[in-house]
């Protein structure tokens, strides 16, 4: 099943050699620019009420924000404390974990190496794992290659299926590399690679982990190489200094946001969301990446997209894009059950917004947008919410029996919207510790999406944990039937049949 977990759920891509140029191909743009009809007083305005607002009403302990306007930087600035029990404001040089937002830095990092002959976007990740493999991995494995890793195509699950932490909790056991080479020895592909985009962190581990073993270096060393040398960044890195840790900020919960949490010890999950960074940092990098987009400078190690394309929405080395009326925008953001990011821009407007937070959660995509829209001309409305959303909250606080009602009473309405991956999600959420809740959710979603391959697969996964076999056989049957090319599920139940005959 592809897991593609929500905000809430989530925790939320290198040698030394010369490092590449990014020279331009003088090559003529075809961008139309665009003003915003705003002035820069006014946006600075607006955009400190909103965030005066939205810290008051959600108890946000700390946001520092950067916005790049017509090429310029037009604000940066913080807000809130670096703690709740001391007196230090946060500032432009706060530092935050930036979560998922590290994997447009993991995937310059890897053209960087593409650039140098090191690595080969084509081939097999056989070829730089061999040594390390079993015969079984290596033909369950062999079919990947680097660009499906960074494409997240590659087949691989969510996560990493050795968990070193539950969700909602930081994560303090360092993922070691016995631990990564363990779980690619025994892990399951989800989907044939190549054939389904399905998020992967585990997936930029592996690419992270790749690019250390080609450059014989550490991840940290290829951030500071290719990152944070390259483009002014020096407070950018996933090992802070003495007097770095005195510019982090204290990370707090999402659903309580009084409890402090802690920053997350990745080990070999940097490259998937382990860096260190602040505004003034990232304004350096959005202005060199944006120009990069203007400029059309291929090849060049910050253009992270032109390998991946669909009609409306694609996701490249790090890095996705999305087409509106009068533009295109390019971004990520990233969640770490506190710290949290969101980081876009457009070419054609020449404007950005980058927000770092210590406590996220929905409302921090909101604002980009809110931000961001104002930028680009665009009349904001506010969405549908997340029925997911709503009715995990109510689980979480009231208990299953009243979410349940609350869910059935007001999956119909107008002010909620529903989609078949965050209903999965919920019952992700549950799978643990109340199998019997998560397969009624798990149910929910077969009956709203009954054409989902995916929603039998997972309700399959429960009632296989819960022991409850033929109704496990039985859901996954039917995925394999909406999605012949379900191979998790045919592998499973080979596995049911072949150990009932031994």
């Amino acid at each position: 099943m592809n897991k593609i977990y929500l905000v809430f759920l989530v925790s939320y891509i290198l040698i030394g050699c010369k490092s590449y140029s990014g020279a331009k191909t003088n090559q003529s743009t075809q961008l139309k620019f665009q003003t915003s009809k705003y002035s820069d007083e006014e946006i600075i305005k607006w955009t400190n009420n909103q965030i005066d607002s939205i810290m008051s009403a959600d108890n946000i302990p700390a946001l520092s924000i950067g916005i790049i306007k017509d090429g310029k930087v037009i604000m940066h600035k913080g807000f809130g404390m670096h703690n709740r029990n001391n007196k230090i404001k946060a500032s432009t040089n706060s530092i935050y974990q930036i979560a998922s937002d590290t994997k447009k830095m993991t995937g310059i990092i890897a053209k960087n190496l593409v650039a140098e002959g090191e690595l080969n976007l084509d081939k097999s990740i056989i070829s730089y794992l061999g040594n390390s493999l079993n015969s079984k991995a290596k033909e369950r494995l062999q079919n990947i290659t680097l660009r499906q890793l960074l494409l997240h195509k590659s087949g691989l699950p969510y996560r990493e299926p050795t968990m070193h932490r539950k969700d909602g909790e930081p994560m303090l056991i360092p993922y070691t590399e016995k631990h990564l080479l363990n779980d690619l020895n025994k892990v399951e592909l989800k989907s044939e690679p190549g054939t389904t985009f399905g998020y992967s962190n585990f997936g930029y581990a592996i690419i992270g982990y790749i690019c250390e073993i080609v450059a014989k270096k550490r991840y940290s060393e290829l951030i500071e190489k290719y990152i944070s040398k390259a483009y002014q960044m020096p407070n950018t890195t996933t090992l802070l200094t003495d007097k770095q840790l005195q510019l982090l900020v204290t990370p707090y919960r999402k659903e309580n946001r009084n409890t402090e949490t802690k920053a997350f010890n990745m080990g070999k999950l940097k490259a998937a969301g382990g860096v260190y960074s602040n505004i003034q940092d990232l304004l350096n990098l959005m202005t060199h990446q944006m120009n990069a987009y203007i400029n059309n400078e291929t090849p060049n190690p910050l253009i992270l997209t032109e390998d991946a394309l669909t009609e409306e929405y694609f996701y490249g080395f790090g890095l996705a894009k999305r087409v509106f009326e009068t533009g295109t925008q390019y971004g990520h953001g990233g969640d770490l059950d506190g710290f949290a990011s969101d980081y876009v821009f457009s070419p054609e407007y020449k404007s950005g917004v980058i927000i770092l937070t210590s406590s996220g959660g929905k409302w921090v995509g909101e604002l980009e947008k809110k931000v961001f829209y104002k930028l680009t001309n665009r009349e904001y409305s506010a969405p549908k919410k997340s029925i997911a959303q709503e009715v995990y909250n109510i689980i979480t606080r009231k208990g299953f029996e009243e979410g349940q009602k609350w869910f059935k009473k007001h999956k119909n309405s107008d002010k909620y919207y529903i989609k078949e991956a965050e209903i999965n999600n919920v019952g992700y959420a549950l799978i643990e510790s109340k199998i019997n809740d998560a397969i009624e959710v798990f149910k929910w979603n077969t009956a709203l999406f009954p054409e989902s391959s995916n929603a039998y697969d997972s309700l399959g996964e429960a009632y296989l944990k819960n022991k409850n076999i033929e109704l496990a056989i039985k859901n996954y049957e039917i995925s394999i039937k909406l999605n012949p090319e379900n191979i998790n599920a045919k592998n499973i139940i080979k596995k049911i049949r072949t150990e009932r005959k031994n």
